[in-house]
């Protein structure tokens, strides 16, 4: 994420400034938050309105909770001719540019695709796109050719160090965190960092533990249902340090006797949540089977 940003403003400060960037990495990596703090660098925001959400020139667009994509009305409402495809047609209030962040832009719909497309075909010199991205592939070619590509990748051993604040647990922060920027930022909270420890050391002992320890810990899981993929991550995590050998103090004495077949198992077990599926039962055949 750092070495991204100083790109992006080296790129910016040019005179053939691109008017739309798509931010391409997977999950954590600091896309997203990379995209707010460039806006801020293009703005000249110190006041913290970008960070509040409440900057006049700065439209956010995410998926809405209960939503599987980005929708139409989020970005127009062409019989009020509003929205914020109408909004920048104005110039800008208070900054420099107009900028709209679309996070997840794989998410975006047909419509809000086309939309998108058509505004990037017709530029405004005070515009500028930013989108972010896991996957690409469900991008529009015709959007990512309009678009300068950012490839994020993940910290290196010396960057994740430099954000560690306690210098003392280094080593295992950035285990923990799998050298991505926002479980950086996460795990420099003690309390957050503890929570981890427990996590993985409570799945540890459930690998260990009879079917019907198994099967309560899954029912305890779902009902904090929209934490679901940290505790996927932790799951990786536990497997992880048993395939290296790493960390054992925090694993114990677990035996996975297939752990390449766990960890497909576990993979197979992130596809599919992706997608219609009978989450219970899913959880506790992967954990039932694990051995």
């Amino acid at each position: 994420m750092l070495k991204e940003f100083e790109l992006l403003k080296k790129i910016s400060s040019s005179s053939t400034c691109p008017h739309a960037f798509l931010f391409v990495g997977s999950s954590d990596v600091g896309k997203f938050e990379t995209a707010i703090n460039f806006a801020k660098f293009l703005n000249s925001d110190e006041s913290g309105a970008i960070d509040k959400g409440i900057h006049p020139d700065v439209y956010i667009i995410e998926k809405l909770e209960g939503k599987k994509e980005i929708v139409d009305s989020q970005i127009i409402d062409k019989d009020k001719k509003e929205g914020v495809i109408y909004k920048i047609n104005n110039n800008p209030i208070s900054g420099k540019f107009n900028i709209i962040i679309i996070k997840d832009a794989e998410l975006m719909n047909k419509t809000v695709s086309n939309t998108i497309l058509k505004s990037l075909e017709e530029p405004k010199n005070n515009t500028i796109f930013i989108l972010t991205t896991t996957n690409k592939k469900n991008i529009l070619e015709t959007i990512i050719s309009r678009c300068l590509v950012i490839d994020f990748s993940l910290l290196n051993k010396e960057e994740a160090y430099e954000l560690i604040e306690d210098k003392n647990k280094k080593e295992l922060i950035s285990d923990l965190s799998s050298l991505k920027y926002k479980r950086i930022k996460e795990l420099n909270n003690k309390d957050i960092f503890e929570k981890y420890i427990r996590d993985i050391k409570d799945f540890a002992n459930i690998l260990k533990s009879k079917d019907f320890e198994k099967i309560a810990y899954i029912n305890r899981i779902l009902e904090e249902k929209e934490n679901l993929n940290y505790y996927i991550y932790i799951w990786e995590l536990v497997f992880n340090f048993y395939l290296l050998k790493s960390n054992l103090d925090l694993i114990g004495d677990v035996k996975l006797l297939n752990i390449g077949e766990s960890m497909k198992k576990l993979y197979n077990l992130k596809e599919a949540i992706k997608g219609n599926y009978i989450l219970k039962l899913g959880l506790i055949n992967f954990l039932l089977e694990i051995n």
